[in-house]
Order: structure tokens, then sequence, then C-alpha cells
């Protein structure tokens, strides 16, 4: 009489020659890593999957490859699906996927990302995923190389990335920041490795890391799993650095709440950069006024030059203390002729020399610069009367 232990063995054989049959009958798909991955006794999902292969609409590294597998029964009753060899990988895994960790497996859902090291953060019906790699170990195991980790050379899994690296010159985390990934079934070139602190991103080739944004007017179908990256990177980083991300990479997006937070904070070449990037729409006087009351003069003279600056901040800005804030409040096209009054009677020497060459100076202002105690403006006055400018050019 056989015993359970002996009737399972024989069932398990069954299922290997089940796969190793169906190897032999499909040589050119990797039906063994698929079958490893289906964890159904009798191997269900194995015909489907090599089907779905051939169609390139999965591969065996497929991000949702196995968390759609293992969690199809687990909940059958919610996702509806009766027969899922009548739909392609995309739509089951769709259909799938938002039941997972629901009721009592947010636990099971956690525990898996902590031992995979993996984040699924973006899926489309197309099969577009992204995720995020968050340890060097999955980074490897995942990506490591070609025929070094099982994979076929220049096949799909064939990545050799230098943040997958299975040596001591990984740069996982040393050089480009944060790893996500993508992975498009109907894309040659996918996966693709994402870097968002850099902009830069690399194909399964590995022919060079290139600007995210060239890459997308090639591949426009990679477009909302990029935007899916960066919001999740953005929302995992501290406060402050959340503010210089989006300065950095989204100027357009920042909101007045963002440019307040800026303004009252400490980090002044920030300030600097919003101030000189006029496109930001979000800048209003009060920012601006806040500016012309910063400490650093790198943020002032910024401020000088922005385009909402109004005659209220030229006029307080004629009175800063730093000679050359001054002496820019004449370049702004808002600035009057009592701002040119001001400066041709300027305590600093150097302001008076400049505003010499002014193109709005007048004769009377000429004439007192003409007797100036400094013999610098004194000479430029009394050239520019007689008709010459600073060049030494007749001024016609």
């Amino acid at each position: 009489m056989k015993t359970l232990r002996h009737y399972l063995l024989e069932i398990y054989q069954l299922f290997e020659d089940k796969v190793s049959d169906l190897a032999k009958l499909h040589p050119n798909v990797p039906v063994t890593d698929y079958g490893n991955k289906d964890n159904t006794t009798n191997k269900k999902f194995l015909p489907w999957l090599i089907s779905q292969h051939k169609k390139g609409n999965v591969t065996p590294d497929h991000p949702d490859l196995e968390s759609t597998l293992h969690n199809y029964d687990k909940y059958k009753t919610k996702h509806g699906i009766t027969d899922h060899s009548k739909l392609n990988f995309a739509e089951v895994a769709e259909k799938v996927k938002p039941h997972i960790g629901s009721s009592a497996t947010n636990k099971e859902q956690k525990k898996q990302e902590i031992d995979t090291g993996v984040e699924h953060i973006h899926s489309e019906p197309n099969g577009i995923t992204a995720q995020h790699i968050k340890t060097k170990e999955a980074s490897q195991n995942l990506y490591g190389g070609g025929t070094e980790r099982g994979g076929e050379p220049g096949g799909a899994r064939g990545t050799s990335w230098c943040v997958s690296a299975r040596s001591d010159e990984c740069l996982f985390g040393k050089h480009y920041g944060s790893m996500y990934t993508i992975h498009a079934p109907n894309d040659p070139d996918a996966p693709y490795a994402f870097h968002p602190e850099k902009g830069l991103i690399t194909n399964r080739h590995n022919d060079n890391d290139k600007d995210v944004d060239n890459v997308l007017k090639l591949k426009p179908h990679l477009k909302k799993a990029v935007a899916k990256i960066k919001e999740h990177h953005v929302s995992t980083l501290p406060e402050d650095k959340q503010l210089e991300y989006l300065v950095d990479n989204t100027p357009h997006k920042l909101q007045p709440h963002h440019i307040d937070k800026i303004f009252s904070g400490d980090d002044s070449s920030l300030k600097e950069t919003v101030l000189r990037n006029h496109k930001i729409k979000s800048i209003g006087e009060k920012h601006l006024d806040t500016a012309l009351d910063d400490p650093d003069v790198n943020v002032r003279h910024a401020a000088i030059g922005h385009p909402r600056l109004t005659k209220n901040h030229l006029d307080k800005a004629i009175t800063d203390s730093s000679p050359s804030i001054r002496r820019y409040v004449l370049r702004n096209p808002n600035s009057t002729p009592e701002h040119l009054d001001k400066i041709v009677n300027d305590t600093d020497p150097n302001n008076r020399f400049f505003v010499v060459d002014h193109p709005n100076i007048t004769r009377e202002h000429l004439d007192k610069l003409s007797t100036d105690s400094n013999d610098r403006v004194k000479r430029a006055a009394n050239r520019r009367l007689q008709g010459y400018d600073y060049m030494g050019n007749k001024i016609k």
C-alpha cells in the first residue's frame, strides 16, 4: 500500500514531467523559469504563460508575475475572472492587483516588499509597470547580468547595469541615487533603469545613460511610468529635499505654498534659483518683499531682476546697504527719474561713475557730476558732456 508521501512524490514527478515535456516543445521559451513561478499543484498557468511569452506579453522577470500567479486563487472571489486563458497577462494582473493586500493581507504585502526589496508603484493595462528597487541585493538579484544570473545573453533578462553588478564595484546607492525600473512587454529595449535625482535612464542594452526627457520623445509610452516614479520619489524625500527636487526638476509645478516654504526657510541658493526662473508664476509681491530683506546679497540681486518687481520694491532697494543692489535698481524697466537722482547722489563713487553713461541721465546730472570730489567720476562726466561715451566713441 502506497503512503501519502509516495502519492505526493508521484504527483510531483508527474508535473515535473509536464514542465520537461513543454520545455522540449517550446525550446525558445524559458519554460522552466515559468514553471518555477507557477506554484499551483497542476501547473495550470504554465501553458498560458508560454503562449503569453510568445506574444510578447510577459517575461520570466516581469515584476508582477509572481504576485499575480500567487494571488490569482487567493482573490478569485473578488477579481471576477472565470478563465484566465481568455485574457492577456496584463489584463489578469490588472484585475488581481487591486485586491492584493486587502482584508488581513496588508502585513503580507509589506513583508513581501521587505523580503524582496521591491516596491511595485505603478501598472497599466498594456502591461507597463514601474517599481522601486530598494536594496542592492534586489538590484543584483533581478538585474545583475545576463548569463551570470541565469538569463539569456541579450534577452529580455539580459541586463548588466553598474548599479546591479554582482561585485564590490556595484554602484547601487553610490552615484545615481534612488533606483527605479520600468518593464514594458512590447518594448525591445525594456527593462529600463531610471534614476530620478539625476534625470537619467538606461535601457537593458546599457548603451549609456540618457536624459529621460530626450528618451521620452522617442518612447512616449513610458511617460506615465516616469511621471509616477517622479511622484513616488518626491514622496520619499524629507520636506526640504522635496522642495529642492521640485525646483530643479519640475519648477512649473511649484504652488504658492511651496514658494511660501522656500522664502520662510534658510536655503539662500533655493531662493535665488526660483527668483531667477521668471517662468515660475507662483512668486508674488510678498515673496519679492521678503527677498529684498534677505541677508544674502545674491538673493537680493536676483530679486532686483525679477519682472514682477514693483515701484515700491525699487524704492526699498534703492536704500539697500549694498552699492551694487542700489546700482542694479536702474537696470529694472520700472525704475524712475527719482531713482536716477539717488544714484547721482550715491555715497559710493563707483555708482556715481557708472551712472554717467545711463541713457536717461540729464545735463543737470552731468553738470553736478563734472565737479564731483572723485577724479574718476569727474573725468567721466566731462567726457560725456563733450559727447563721448565711456569707450571714447562719439555719441550720436
